[in-house]
C-alpha cells in the first residue's frame, strides 16, 4: 500500500498498514525532510532570495531542511509521546513516529508549490503570502491524519487525541517562533 496516495482517502487503513510494517524505519524520514524543506523556505524566504542564485539557495534550503527535519522528528515524537503518557496513552515512540511521519505527507504539495514559486522567481525576492489556501488545506489534511493516528495508537477518543495534539502544538509553535526570531 502506497501511503503517499492512499493516506488521502483511506487514512485509517493506511495508518494501520504502516504501523504493522517497518515503514517508518525504511521511509519515514522522507516526510520529515519535506516538512523541513517547507519550513526552511517559508521561514527564511526573505533572507534566502536576496541576491543569490536560485540553485544555490535550493541547496542551502535542503541542508537547513535536513537539520529542521531531525529537530522536528526528535521534538515532535517525544513531546507527543510524553504528553500522551500524561493521559495514559498506550503508544510506543515508534508508533508515534509513524503517525507523525504520515501526517506530514501533505507537505509534499506545499513543498512542490514553494519550489515551483522559487524556480519561477529567477532570483527576485519572493513572498509566499499570496496563496495561503494551499498551505491551509494541506495543514488540515495533515491534522486530520494526525488526529486519526493519535486516536488509534494511543487508544484515545478523537477528543482526547485532539487535546494530545493541541498541547504539544502550543509547545512547537512557541519553539518555532523562537527559531524564526533568530
Amino acid at each position: 500500500m502506497n501511503p503517499y496516495i492512499n493516506i488521502w482517502f483511506k487514512t485509517r487503513k493506511t495508518i494501520d498498514d504502516k504501523l504493522q510494517s517497518n515503514w517508518v524505519h525504511d521511509y519515514g524520514f522522507t516526510p520529515y525532510l519535506i516538512y523541513g524543506l517547507t519550513l526552511t523556505i517559508e521561514t527564511y524566504s526573505d533572507l534566502l532570495f536576496l541576491e543569490f542564485n536560485t540553485i544555490l539557495i535550493l541547496f542551502i534550503a535542503i541542508a537547513l531542511g535536513f537539520v529542521s527535519a531531525i529537530i522536528t522528528r526528535a521534538i515532535g515524537v517525544n513531546v507527543l509521546f510524553y504528553i500522551g503518557k500524561i493521559w495514559k496513552g498506550k503508544a510506543s515512540k515508534s508508533e508515534i513516529d509513524t503517525v507523525l511521519s504520515l501526517s506530514l505527507i501533505p507537505n509534499i504539495l506545499v513543498s512542490s508549490y514553494l519550489v515551483l514559486a522559487m524556480a519561477l522567481s529567477f532570483g527576485e525576492v519572493m513572498t509566499f503570502k499570496e496563496n495561503n489556501f494551499i498551505v491551509l488545506v494541506m495543514y488540515f489534511f495533515g491534522l486530520r491524519i494526525l488526529i486519526f493516528g493519535i486516536a488509534r495508537v494511543q487508544k484515545f477518543s478523537y477528543g482526547l487525541a485532539v487535546l494530545n495534539i493541541f498541547v504539544p502544538q502550543l509547545i512547537i509553535v512557541f519553539i518555532y517562533l523562537l527559531i524564526k526570531e533568530l
